[in-house]
C-alpha cells in the first residue's frame, strides 16, 4: 500500500526544509490555502496524510479535495503542523504514526459519515457560505449485534440517548449522536464501530510511533475536538472521537507495544465538550492500580503528559489489544511482562468481572445465560439429565446483565464482582450450578430444572400440589394434547 504524505511548508524554515527533503514528506508551499493541490496525486496512491495548519484552513475544503482525488476523507489523519517545532524528529514521529493509521483504514459507508458545522472559524470562512465537515461516526453491525438477547449496553452509557432498544435490536439515531465512542468500548461482541477510529489502527499507530522514536516515547489519547496547540515533549497523541470511551485496558495496552507511559487526557483540560472526565479518570485510576498490584510503576500512566522518566516494558505481543474483549489478554500480557505472580485487582473499571451463582436460590431458569452477550455464562444440558450453567472468566466483560434479569436477585442468586483475577482467568471454563431436570413421562422431553419446580412448588403452598403433579408429569405439548 502506499501512502502519500503532503505538508504546507509555510513558515517552515530551511533547515527544517532541508532535513525534509529526504522523507516520506512532499512539501508544498501554501497547501493550506490551496488544497486542491491534494488532487495531483500519483495513479498508485492508496491512502494519504496531511499535515497542515489547522488554524488556517477550512476543514470542508480540504474534504472535498481530497474526495475529489478519489480518497476516503475519513482515513486521512490530518496533522497540525503547529505542533511540531522541530520537524526533523517529531514530525518524522508522527508522521509514521499517521501513515500506519491510515493503512489500518478499513473504508466508510455512508451510515459512518457525520456532518458537522465547525465552530471554529478561520479567516477564509468569514467570507463564504459555512460547509459541513465530516467526522466519523458509529454503525452497528447487526449480525454481530446481541440485542436480540436483550442487549442494552449502547443504551446505558450514550450520554447523548442516541440508542435505543426496540423490540429486540438497537435504533441509533445519527443526527442526536455528538460522537464520543462510549458505545464502542461498552460493546460487548464489538458490534459497533467507527472507521475513523478502529482498534486496529490504534494499535498500527502506537506500534508504528514507538518503533520510529529514538528513545522512550510517550502515548496520549486526546479527543478529537482538542483544541490543545502542541504535545508535550516525548509524547504522542493519539486521537480518538473523546477520550471518554478510553478503557483500563486501552490505557495499559500501549505499554505492551512499546510506550514507556500513558497518558489519558480529559476533555476539560483540552477544550472538548463532551464532559466525560469521570470516565477518562476512573479507566486511568484503575490502570494504576492494576500496575502497582503488579510491581510496576503506577505513575507509567496518568492524566497529563508528566516529563518521560521511564523506558519501555519488554515487548509482549498481544493481539487485537484494543478490541472488544480484550481486557483478559491485555492484563495477561501486563503480567509478564512485569513478571509477576498471581494476583487480584478489584475496581468497577476492570472491564473484566467474576460470577458467581448460589445454587439455594438459583432456579436455573438460565435467563442469566440467556442473555450473556459474550458467551461467559453458558447452559447446557447433559446425557446424565442434568441442566448445567457454566462460566468463562475470559469472556466476561463486567456488563452485569445477567444479573439485572435474573428473577431472584434479591434472594442472592448471582453477583458480578469487577475484578482481575489472574488464577480465575487460567483456570478455564468452569460450572457454577447443576440440576436435574424433570423429564416428559410421555415423550422424554426435559420440561424444566428440578431446582425450579420447587421453587414453583414453595410458592404454589400444599394447596395445589395436584397442579404441581401435573405439571412435572407432562410437558407443555403433551399437555395440550392430553
Amino acid at each position: 500500500m502506499t501512502i502519500a504524505v503532503l505538508m504546507c511548508s509555510d513558515g517552515l524554515n530551511t533547515t527544517a526544509a532541508e532535513r525534509l527533503a529526504g522523507s516520506p514528506v512532499r512539501l508544498i508551499d501554501g497547501l493550506c490555502h490551496h488544497p486542491e493541490a491534494v488532487t495531483n496525486l500519483e495513479d498508485d496512491v492508496d491512502g494519504l496524510v496531511l499535515v497542515l495548519h489547522r488554524e488556517e484552513i477550512a476543514a470542508a475544503d480540504v474534504q472535498a479535495q481530497i474526495r475529489a482525488a478519489g480518497l476516503d476523507p475519513l482515513g486521512v489523519p490530518m496533522l497540525d503542523a503547529a505542533e511540531f517545532t522541530e520537524p526533523a524528529d517529531r514530525l518524522q514521529v508522527a508522521v509514521e504514526g499517521a501513515v500506519a493509521r491510515a493503512a489500518a483504514f478499513p473504508g466508510s459507508a455512508p451510515a459512518h459519515a457525520k456532518p458537522v458545522f465547525p465552530t471554529r472559524l478561520t479567516r477564509r470562512s468569514l467570507f463564504t457560505i459555512p460547509q459541513p465537515v465530516y467526522v466519523g461516526a458509529p454503525a452497528i453491525d447487526s449480525l454481530m449485534c446481541a440485542a436480540a438477547d436483550g442487549c442494552t449496553m449502547c443504551v446505558g452509557v450514550c450520554p447523548q440517548d442516541a440508542h435505543t432498544w426496540v423490540e429486540g435490536r438497537i435504533v441509533y439515531d445519527k443526527d442526536v449522536c455528538e460522537p464520543c465512542g462510549r458505545c464502542i468500548t461498552a460493546c460487548p461482541t464489538g458490534a459497533i464501530t467507527n472507521p475513523a477510529a478502529t482498534p486496529a489502527a490504534i494499535a498500527a499507530e502506537i506500534e508504528a510511533v514507538t518503533v520510529a522514536a529514538d528513545g522512550p516515547i510517550g502515548v496520549a489519547f486526546r479527543c478529537r475536538r482538542s483544541n490543545l496547540a502542541a504535545t508535550a515533549d516525548g509524547w504522542h497523541a493519539v486521537e480518538v472521537p473523546c477520550t471518554g470511551m478510553v478503557t483500563a485496558p486501552w490505557v495499559v495496552a500501549p505499554l505492551l507495544l512499546g510506550a514507556a507511559q500513558v497518558a489519558v487526557l480529559p476533555c476539560s483540560t483540552t477544550g472538548c465538550d463532551r464532559a466525560l472526565d469521570a470516565h477518562a479518570r476512573e479507566a486511568v485510576e484503575f490502570a494504576g492500580d492494576v500496575l502497582e498490584a503488579l510491581g510496576v510503576a503506577p505513575d507509567r500512566v496518568g492524566l497529563d503528559t508528566a516529563p518521560i522518566s521511564h523506558q519501555s516494558l519488554p515487548a509482549v505481543p498481544v493481539a487485537d489489544p484494543f478490541s472488544a474483549r480484550a481486557a483478559a489478554r491485555v492484563y495477561a500480557g501486563l503480567r509478564m511482562a512485569a513478571e509477576s505472580g498471581a494476583v487480584t485487582i478489584t475496581g468497577g473499571a476492570a472491564m473484566l468481572g467474576i460470577v458467581t451463582i448460589d445454587a439455594e436460590p438459583c432456579t436455573m431458569c438460565t435467563m442469566c445465560t440467556q442473555i450473556c452477550p459474550t458467551g461467559a455464562l453458558a447452559a447446557a444440558y447433559a446425557d446424565d439429565g442434568f441442566l448445567t450453567i457454566s462460566f468463562d472468566p475470559v469472556e466476561c466483560t463486567a456488563c452485569d446483565q445477567c444479573v439485572g434479569v435474573c428473577p431472584e436477585v434479591e434472594r442472592g442468586a448471582i453477583a458480578v464482582e469487577h475484578r482481575v483475577d489472574f488464577a480465575a482467568l487460567a483456570s478455564g471454563r468452569i460450572d457454577l450450578n447443576r440440576s436435574k431436570t424433570h423429564t416428559c413421562e410421555r415423550c422424554g422431553q426435559p420440561i424444566a430444572p428440578t431446582a425450579m419446580m420447587d421453587r414453583i412448588s414453595d410458592v404454589l403452598g400444599d394447596d395445589q400440589q395436584a397442579l404441581m403433579n401435573r405439571l412435572t408429569r407432562l410437558c407443555l405439548a403433551c399437555r395440550g394434547a392430553s
